[in-house]
């Protein structure tokens, strides 16, 4: 896992940013970002974690996490790259 954060404006929700691969020690190597939004809500504290545990674990995240960002030659990895957001140019 590269980072999880959280904003004040939105308190019902994290963000899960992950690596692939997970070891980059050969920067010249393609490489992906992965990321997800996961729910929070009121519930207690150790049954949300393990709830987001559960999330997280249950199977491989590249399944279901989209690709956030990368090296350039990315695509080498099989995994398609998102589409240019127009609005966001």
């Amino acid at each position: 896992m590269e980072g999880v954060w959280a904003s004040r404006k939105e308190p019902d929700r994290i963000d899960v940013v992950l690596t692939h691969p997970r070891d980059r020690t050969d920067v010249d190597l393609p490489w992906l970002q992965f990321g997800m939004t996961l729910p929070i809500s009121a519930d207690d504290p150790s049954e949300q974690a393990a709830r987001l545990e559960a999330l997280l674990t249950a199977g491989d995240p590249r399944a279901t996490a989209e690709v956030w960002g990368g090296s350039h030659d990315a695509g080498q990895l099989g995994y398609p790259w998102p589409p240019v957001d127009p609005l966001a140019m």
